[in-house]
């Protein structure tokens, strides 16, 4: 899929591996065609993409509120959700939810 947010263009590649039990994505940046990231697991709670030099961050988010990372192939997109946001803005819904 491919998604514009905060003035880049984003090819994002998520894929499911069967032998490993988890998913991956791969980020391409479409206007200078370097990739941003390459077989990155996904992990529910741990942001990418601030870590990569991008003020967004990629965000796997468990629905269910256990806090598990996606455990089959039909995880995706049911209990466990992709989020994209500026960092600001996560890390403001964080302080929020902590009550500062």
């Amino acid at each position: 899929m491919t998604v514009r947010f905060n003035g880049e263009i984003l090819q994002f590649t998520i894929v499911w591996n069967s032998v490993g039990q988890h998913w991956y994505a791969n980020i391409l940046d479409v206007s200078t065609g370097q990739w941003i990231a390459q077989y990155m697991p996904l992990v529910v709670g741990i942001p990418l993409g601030q870590r990569l030099g991008r003020a967004w961050v990629l965000l796997l988010l468990d629905a269910s509120a256990a806090f598990l990372d996606p455990m089959s192939v039909d995880d995706m997109g049911k209990r466990c959700v992709l989020a994209i946001d500026t960092l600001e803005s996560v890390l403001a819904t964080i302080a929020a939810e902590l009550g500062q």
